[in-house]
C-alpha cells in the first residue's frame, strides 16, 4: 500500500512537473526536520557539513540549501531520508522504503538542482530499474551503503522531468531562484509543522488545566461536606 506522498510524486512525474515533484520532496524534509530533528541533523553530518541539534531550524535550512546542488550524498540522502518517513507495505505486510521511490526522488532532486532538463526523458528509464539500493538500512545512520550504491549510477541521472508547456519559463529560471522556491517550501512546512506542535502543546496544557480544576471543585466540595459533618457531629454530640 503506497502513501500520499507516493501517489503525489508519480502524478507529478507522469506530468513531468519537475517543480510540483521537487516542492514535494522539500514540504518532506521540512517535516522531517521537526519531528525528528536528530535525523535531519545526521543527514547533514553525513554528507560533510558540520551541524547539530542545538543549531535553529532557519540555519539547518540555509546549511541543507547551501550545499543541495553539489553535493551528491545530501542529494541522495535526502532522497533516502523522505522515503524512509513514508514506507509503504511490502509484500510480506511489513513495511519498508521504496527502492523505486528513492531512485525517483534521486531523479527530481539531481535534475531540478544540477540544471539538466530533458523533457522527453521517460521516468521509467534504464535508471529506475538497475540502480540497486539497500534494504536492510533502517534508518539515515546508515545511509553510507545505500548511498555508495547510488553514486555508481550517477552517469545516469542526467534525464529530467520537466513539463513541455513549462520547459521554456522553467528552463530560464537560475540556481538562486530554484534554491529560493525550495527553500520557501521548506520553511513554510517547518512553520506550518511548528505552529501545530505549539496548538497541539496549548491543547495538552488547557486540558491538563480543566483536569485540575475539576479535581480542585471535586475536592473542595468533598472537603466541604466533611467540614459541615464534622460540625453537624460536635453539636449532636454537645446535646447529648
Amino acid at each position: 500500500m503506497v502513501t500520499e506522498f507516493h501517489n503525489n510524486l508519480s502524478n507529478f512525474i507522469k506530468s513531468k512537473d519537475l517543480m510540483g515533484a521537487n516542492n514535494l520532496i522539500m514540504r518532506e524534509l521540512g517535516k522531517s526536520l521537526v519531528h525528528n530533528k536528530s535525523e535531519f541533523v545526521d543527514l547533514l553530518n553525513y554528507s560533510g557539513i558540520p551541524a547539530d541539534a542545538s543549531m535553529s531550524d532557519l540555519t539547518l535550512v540555509n546549511k541543507y540549501m547551501d550545499n543541495i546542488h553539489a553535493n551528491e550524498k545530501l542529494l541522495i540522502g535526502s532522497a533516502f531520508l523522505v522515503n524512509k518517513n513514508n514506507k509503504v507495505a511490502g509484500f510480506d505486510g511489513k513495511s519498508e522504503v521504496s527502492d523505486q521511490a528513492v531512485k525517483r526522488s534521486v531523479h527530481v532532486l539531481h535534475n531540478y538542482f544540477d540544471g539538466t532538463m530533458i523533457a522527453k526523458a521517460d521516468p521509467n528509464e534504464k535508471f529506475y530499474s538497475s540502480a540497486s539500493l539497500d534494504k536492510n538500512h533502517s534508518n539515515i545512520a546508515g545511509l553510507g551503503t545505500a548511498i555508495t550504491s547510488l553514486l555508481g549510477k550517477g552517469a545516469e541521472l542526467g534525464g529530467g522531468i520537466v513539463a513541455g508547456k513549462n520547459k521554456e519559463k522553467f528552463g530560464a529560471m537560475d540556481m538562486a531562484t530554484k534554491k529560493q522556491e525550495a527553500k520557501h517550501q521548506m520553511v513554510q512546512q517547518v512553520l506550518a509543522q511548528r505552529q501545530a506542535e505549539s496548538e497541539a502543546k496549548k491543547k495538552e496544557i488547557e486540558a491538563k488545566g480543566k483536569k485540575t480544576k475539576i479535581a480542585l471543585i471535586i475536592g473542595g466540595s468533598l472537603l466541604g461536606l466533611i467540614i459541615i459533618g464534622t460540625i453537624i457531629y460536635f453539636v449532636k454530640t454537645k446535646k447529648k
